[in-house]
């Protein structure tokens, strides 16, 4: 398994990918709430792509497993202390859409990508990697926690599909 920054070239793979996790969620328990065709979707990964923020993981020729790594920080963020307009957002890396195909979760790919993200932002001079998670998402929240994110706070997030989540937010001192 390779992890790297996605090139134009990879985004039918991560539409492809983004694709098979939503069908998944959407036939079983959608714990994040994401849906086909709204979130995510090939514009998301062709914007964060386009920024160079998408990373993408392979087994062989097939996207397994995708993240967002940028500073840009949800306005929602500000109603926990810390995380307004006023935090070092230059100097904390943020993790979005992490995604791991249906067929390869359970093999610790999750886990895999936040070392990837925590590695490159050590190499960046980051002081922290950051993220939201909304709170009914236990297989998440229990992730993160194993993986030594600490919650700093609850916010009610907008999120682009029109719905309004609680969400906790997580931070990872570097």
């Amino acid at each position: 398994m390779d992890i790297r920054r996605a090139a134009q070239e990879d985004l039918d793979a991560a539409e492809q990918l983004y694709n098979d996790v939503c069908s998944a969620l959407e036939a079983g328990t959608n714990w994040p709430g994401w849906r086909q065709g709204v979130y995510p979707t090939r514009a998301d990964a062709r914007r964060a792509q386009a920024a160079g923020a998408l990373y993408l993981a392979w087994d062989g020729a097939r996207a397994i497993g995708s993240m967002v790594l940028n500073h840009d920080a949800a306005p929602d963020y500000a109603q926990v202390p810390g995380w307004g307009p006023d935090a070092d957002w230059p100097h904390l890396l943020l993790i979005h859409t992490l995604a791991v195909h249906p067929a390869y979760q359970g093999r610790g790919l999750a886990r895999r990508l936040l070392a990837h993200a925590e590695v490159l932002a050590r190499q960046s001079g980051m002081r922290a990697l950051r993220l939201d998670v909304c709170v009914g998402n236990v297989p998440a929240i229990r992730l993160y926690e194993q993986c030594s994110f600490a919650c700093a706070g609850t916010a009610e997030m907008h999120f682009c599909v029109g719905t309004v989540d609680p969400c906790r937010l997580y931070e990872k001192t570097l």
